[in-house]
């Protein structure tokens, strides 16, 4: 009687986890970052980092192809392996600060299918005094083909991007001026590479 309890109790806090939260997100990350807590930074910022991924039944939209959200949901998780692996997450989180998207720009070229393996590749454009700027894409392992491609604006609350680079590496790191144009590309360019396709 009481095995019967404690698995109806069980049972119960399962179906309330997956109610009001998502355990597939939280689980996920929390393999990510179990993976990388003790480990030391694998990657130098501006080395390119690639994750490796499969399109599953429950990422399928209506259309029998991968749903829009899960993009955006694996393209999370990528960046997640690209923060954690050269050690941004780790400086930022040292000085108990934190980081978020602000902005993204996506550009959808074709659509993926079940089944399909598929990698993101995830690298950083610049920084300024304000944000990261990073490129990801999805590539098809098959044949190479770039299915999506997404510019993202990270920004890092508490400190400078330029602040934590500095941290991380013990020195001042300079980038060519491109913040400019990596934010004109994000609000400008791709809307009109869209409109051209």
């Amino acid at each position: 009687m009481l095995a019967l309890t404690l698995f109806s109790l069980v049972c119960l806090a399962v179906a309330i986890a997956f109610a009001f939260l998502d355990v597939w997100y939280l689980s996920l990350f929390g393999l990510i970052y179990c993976r990388w807590r003790l480990a030391s930074p694998k990657r130098k910022v501006l080395e390119e980092s690639i994750m490796y991924n499969c399109v599953l039944p429950f990422d399928l939209d209506l259309m029998w192809h991968m749903n829009n959200g899960r993009y955006a949901w694996k393209a999370d998780f990528g960046r997640y392996w690209y923060m954690f692996s050269c050690g941004l997450i780790q400086t930022i989180w040292k000085k108990t600060h934190s980081t978020m998207m602000t902005s993204s720009s996506w550009r959808f070229r074709r659509s993926l299918k079940l089944w399909e393996r598929f990698a993101i590749r995830t690298r950083m454009l610049c920084w300024d005094d304000h944000a990261f700027y990073l490129e990801q894409q999805f590539i098809n392992c098959k044949d190479g083909f770039v299915h999506a491609v997404v510019l993202v604006q990270h920004h890092v609350t508490g400190m400078s991007p330029s602040e934590v680079i500095q941290i991380l590496y013990g020195r001042q790191v300079r980038l060519p001026n491109v913040s400019r144009r990596a934010r004109v590309v994000t609000s400008r360019q791709t809307r009109g590479g869209l409109q051209k396709c």
